[in-house]
């Protein structure tokens, strides 16, 4: 299980004057996420239900007076260093190209017009699902716009990561990860709309239920696997619909699955073809999935909570076909042992299935899950337990020295 400590700045201070031989002027702090409810709908302006972890990704900073990004993570062998105002190379791992296509956007953008020194390190898994990309992403951009007194809209901040996730990693993804991040707060998950790009804060009753989450061990690869496909497929079947003269509710040209109803896929089923047909039909019964679920936590149904759940990953499995035979075994696992509900979360393709599980049966099921899992595949699956979750944090440590 992992710890619920809170996050310490003084961790990572001290790892940054040990590489470093100064002390850094900022810390930030970024947590992971874990999604509820609602995958495949944030690039479809539709909603989800995203919860920010107790674990994340510390990054330090200290200004330098010339130009140069010179960066080094715990877990990495060598540093990286890069001049701001030159194009990043696709020849760093992809690591770096978070970090520093962070620093160049906000460079390009006029908010960082000197380099500086960080270090990185951190508690989140990497490539579970558990958004460790948008995590880095958001400590690096808020610590380093802090080291020169510069502030920024979470919104805004979260359109940068996104950016960063097209153009230095390849992956179209949506704002989720990013926008919960930086708006998460602590005992709560974020009902977001994307189209609007508001958010509703929902109660979590974590003294009733405990969100569990378990790691497959099978890493994702959203760049190289069919996350930029799915993309791809919603937007051609919006435009199919708009170029039979279908309409929003406005009457605007229609724009996204947000305004499309299964009645409206089901009259258009032949000619899209039954791929196109499912993908959408998955994005149009998310939506109302999320809104159910949202319905449901705020109210205390946690049963109802799991089982729409359960339905969401059913149709991830059949409709979105993002899942895969170890995600699948740990949700059949986890429902004969307990669990109220179970789906995978995040993109698919690998990473980590979310669980809602009485609190007093968290310790024999985490136990008897990862048991049975190894089992039958021989992978071991690490199980979070989050009793508590974490907010994104700036500290200013050491100003002026």
């Amino acid at each position: 299980m992992l710890d619920a400590a809170p996050p310490d700045p003084a961790l990572v201070q001290a790892a940054f004057r040990a590489h470093v031989g100064k002390e850094p002027t900022v810390v930030a702090y970024a947590p992971g996420r874990v999604n509820l409810i609602g995958d495949h709908t944030d690039y479809n302006d539709g909603l989800a239900l995203p919860m920010t972890i107790h674990r994340g990704l510390y990054t330090a900073v200290r200004p330098r007076s010339d130009r140069i990004v010179r960066v080094r993570a715990e877990q990495q062998a060598t540093e990286r260093v890069h001049q701001l105002g030159a194009a990043v190379s696709p020849t760093h791992p992809l690591w770096a190209r978070y970090v520093l296509g962070m620093a160049h956007e906000l460079w390009e953008a006029g908010l960082l017009t000197q380099g500086a020194d960080l270090y990185l390190t951190g508690t989140v898994p990497m490539g579970a699902g558990l958004s460790s990309s948008a995590a880095l992403t958001t400590s690096v951009g808020r610590a380093l716009l802090a080291s020169v007194g510069q502030g920024q809209d979470p919104g805004a901040l979260a359109q940068r990561a996104q950016r960063v996730e097209h153009v230095y990693a390849g992956v179209q993804c949506g704002l989720m990860d990013p926008l919960v991040i930086g708006l998460g707060r602590a005992g709560h998950a974020l009902q977001i709309d994307f189209r609007a790009l508001t958010s509703t804060p929902v109660t979590l009753p974590l003294d009733q239920a405990t969100v569990v989450v378990v790691n497959s061990g099978v890493e994702r690869r959203l760049a190289g696997s069919a996350y930029n496909e799915r993309r791809a497929t919603c937007e051609a079947v919006v435009a199919h619909l708009a170029a039979t003269g279908m309409r929003g509710p406005s009457g605007a040209v229609l724009a996204s699955l947000r305004d499309v109803t299964e009645a409206h896929l089901e009259a258009h089923r032949a000619d899209l073809g039954e791929a196109r047909f499912r993908r959408a039909r998955h994005v149009v019964r998310e939506n109302e999935r999320v809104e159910a679920a949202a319905e449901a936590f705020q109210n205390g149904r946690l049963g109802e909570v799991g089982r729409w759940m359960t339905a969401s990953h059913k149709s991830l499995r059949d409709d979105y076909a993002v899942s895969g035979p170890e995600l699948d075994l740990l949700v059949e696992l986890a429902l004969d042992h307990g669990a109220w509900g179970a789906r995978l979360t995040g993109a698919g393709f690998g990473g980590c299935t979310v669980q809602l599980v009485p609190p007093d049966a968290v310790d024999a099921f985490a136990e008897d899950v990862a048991a049975a899992y190894q089992q039958a595949t021989g992978r071991r699956a690490q199980v979070l337990a989050i009793r508590t979750n974490h907010e994104t944090q700036t500290w200013r440590v050491a100003l002026g020295a």
